[in-house]
């Protein structure tokens, strides 16, 4: 093998290896940027058109009256929030966003799938209900903040 058919054969190999990687945290990027957008007209806004709009089956629809009137019976606020994608989150071609709200110490999830270029939300969920005996997730900020120290969580000012 000539010298420079090595050296082909190797910057084939890097490019197979970091092409993926890069293309991944554009996805999951978006996958993020999908998830903030949701949070915000679902327990910010109360938006349903907006959010429904989102959902990859409309049929959920329903699923949105409880976190929609939860929103209509509190104060409307905006509050920084923190987000990062799940580390226990390993399935092809879906995303799974955390979303940790420090003003109330609430915690969403988010997950997603891409459908047609487009991150969809297939389920959605607050992690914590006073009603239900609070936590009602093993995917919460607290809990994966001391499991997970490297974990980098990124704060998004008036989402």
């Amino acid at each position: 093998m000539s010298m420079r058919t090595k050296h082909l054969a190797t910057m084939a190999l890097l490019i197979s290896l970091i092409l993926p990687t890069a293309c991944s945290t554009e996805d999951t990027s978006t996958a993020e940027q999908t998830a903030v957008r949701f949070y915000k007209e679902v327990w910010v806004n109360g938006n349903d058109k907006a959010a429904k709009s989102m959902l990859a089956e409309p049929k959920k629809t329903q699923e949105l009256h409880k976190p929609m009137q939860q929103v209509k019976n509190e104060a409307t606020q905006n509050p920084a929030i923190w987000v990062v994608k799940s580390p226990t989150d390993h399935q092809m071609g879906t995303r799974t966003i955390l979303i940790y709200r420090p003003s109330d110490k609430r915690d969403y999830k988010v997950r997603l799938y891409k459908t047609q270029g487009t991150w969809k939300v297939i389920s959605f969920q607050q992690n914590f209900d006073p009603k239900e005996g609070g936590y009602a997730s093993f995917e919460a900020y607290q809990r994966l903040s001391s499991e997970y120290p490297d974990l980098k969580w990124k704060k998004i000012d008036n989402p």
